[in-house]
């Protein structure tokens, strides 16, 4: 089934190959007299993996001849990124109203991201 994710998933990937490319395209461009052509081919077809399908999202302009592609698996059944068990263990962890405590900060070691959680309203 083609569906919202998949549709989201080939914009996303057109995105990264643009901005990958966007010097190189440039300079075909203000190299060329009458404009460049890019092409950007999509092929949606079935997956080795139950339930998904294959997207592969290519590139293709001349200056040098740049030709690659991207294949991502997609499925439109994915479960959320972030299960309801985890929001729940986050809210438990959040300081309620009233408790004396503002805020409860946590840290990624690896990365060092972090996230703070203060009171609900």
């Amino acid at each position: 089934m083609i569906g919202p994710r998949i549709m989201t998933e080939i914009k996303v990937q057109i995105e990264k190959l643009l901005d990958k490319y966007v010097s190189e395209i440039d300079q075909a461009y203000l190299e060329s007299e009458a404009g460049i052509k890019i092409s950007l081919p999509v092929k949606i077809g079935p997956s080795d993996r139950p339930g998904f399908e294959a997207i592969e999202v290519g590139i293709s302009f001349v200056q040098k001849k740049v030709k690659t592609s991207i294949t991502k698996y997609v499925s439109e059944a994915q479960a959320p990124l972030i299960p309801e068990a985890v929001k729940r263990a986050v809210e438990r962890l959040r300081p309620k109203k009233g408790s004396g405590i503002d805020s409860v900060t946590i840290s990624e070691s690896l990365s060092g991201a972090s996230v703070t959680l203060t009171p609900r309203e």
